[in-house]
């Protein structure tokens, strides 16, 4: 039998960083109100009309999908290349063709909770049946006393699916289908079916996605990184973030910082960088970072990192944190570069001094801490014209 699995590489991460609630406790109310979030149906909506969320709704009259191409879904995109590219405005204004339903919808009676047949005939199954003995209009037959709504069988048993079963089977239709699929190709084992409820992708349509079976954790931390990113000017669209959190239920991931980048698309590994970037970012100040011996620029307001490990004397290793802790907030262009310039001309001063304790003849001592790096480089000889310039306090 043919089974896919996936081992994927797990790494270490801080325990310490913030939980689930205190970054849920930093996304704001009307970040989640423009994303239609509910904790209890665990669904973003993300707007059609939203500069940095989502993609903009397909312009074609009737048309309820985002744009892909050419301001066009994809559907409406094809439909325009087979007409022969008409004129934009001419095709909007005809209205779309529906050749397929997207979605799911409930069943016209009045508080029946089963879901519709077809798109065409907006009922459920039995009650669409009796429409047919009845032999009338639709709006007809929904003012009849006889027509009684039915309870509903539930949702979907794919942990990630909000849908609703149109029978005593334990998976909506399309669920049903991917499984049955599945099976009969041999890309699952049918005794495995529990880790294919919890692992498998959710049917979504249009602008939704699906936060559902994911870990408290999780959830919180795409919540905090997609906030974050809006803030900082980035774009995300639905397809984007579909495509990171079917990998995560994949791995079967708690956090996202639990996983190497290598385990994601090529497509979905800077989005991921980019909402772990902002994660690790919680919770760090200036006071608590400057104990590090590598520095996130952020941090400080500057773009970059500021690396203090080839300094290997201690008295040395913290002077040097010490004078670039002081010096950063006065600094403004690119600040990083230039003090990580000068904690490398410090290193190159050690002396050679690779390992912690070993001076060597030469070697900078505490009392060269009173020199700049271009005086120190100069009285040894050192300093060419261009990198003392460089290399100025």
């Amino acid at each position: 039998m043919r089974v896919i699995t996936t081992a994927p590489t797990l790494v270490e991460f801080n325990r310490g960083d913030a939980t689930a609630a205190e970054l849920m406790a930093m996304v704001e109310p009307e970040f989640l109100s423009v994303l239609g979030w509910s904790p209890q149906i665990r669904l973003l909506f993300l707007p059609y009309d939203h500069p940095l969320l989502g993609m903009p709704l397909c312009p074609v009259s009737g048309c309820s999908m985002p744009s892909v191409a050419k301001g066009l879904c994809s559907g409406c995109y094809q439909w325009w290349k087979q007409r022969g590219e008409p004129p934009m405005d001419s095709f909007t204004a005809e209205g779309r063709i529906q050749r397929r339903q997207i979605g799911v919808q409930d069943c016209s009676v009045a508080r029946c909770e089963r879901p519709v047949f077809s798109s065409r005939t907006p009922l459920y199954g039995a009650h669409r049946n009796q429409l047919h003995r009845q032999e009338v209009s639709l709006a007809q037959f929904l003012a009849l006393d006889d027509v009684v709504p039915l309870p509903g069988f539930g949702l979907c048993a794919v942990a990630a699916c909000h849908r609703k079963r149109p029978g005593a089977d334990p998976y909506c239709h399309a669920h049903r289908v991917r499984w049955s699929h599945a099976v009969r190709h041999e890309l699952v084992d049918a005794g495995d079916e529990q880790h294919w409820r919890a692992t498998t992708a959710p049917i979504t349509a249009n602008n939704e996605v699906s936060l559902r079976g994911l870990p408290e954790r999780l959830v919180a931390e795409v919540l905090y990184g997609l906030q974050a990113r809006t803030q900082a000017g980035f774009h995300t669209s639905q397809t984007l973030l579909r495509n990171l959190l079917n990998r995560v239920r994949e791995l079967e991931l708690s956090t996202l910082t639990a996983v190497k980048p290598e385990e994601f698309a090529r497509g979905c590994r800077g989005f991921y960088n980019n909402l772990i970037t902002f994660i690790h970012r919680v919770g760090k100040t200036p006071e608590n970072e400057r104990a590090k011996d590598v520095w996130d620029g952020a941090v400080f307001g500057h773009a970059g990192r500021l690396h203090f490990t080839d300094i290997h004397q201690p008295w040395l290793h913290e002077a040097v944190k010490e004078l670039a802790f002081t010096t950063l907030p006065q600094r403004r262009g690119r600040a990083m570069a230039t003090v990580q310039d000068i904690v490398r001309a410090f290193a190159m001063h050690t002396g050679g001094a690779d390992r912690p304790g070993r001076v060597l003849p030469g070697a900078v001592r505490a009392s060269d801490m009173r020199l700049s790096p271009p005086s120190l480089r100069r009285r040894r000889g050192e300093c060419t014209g261009e990198m003392c310039a460089r290399s100025s306090w």
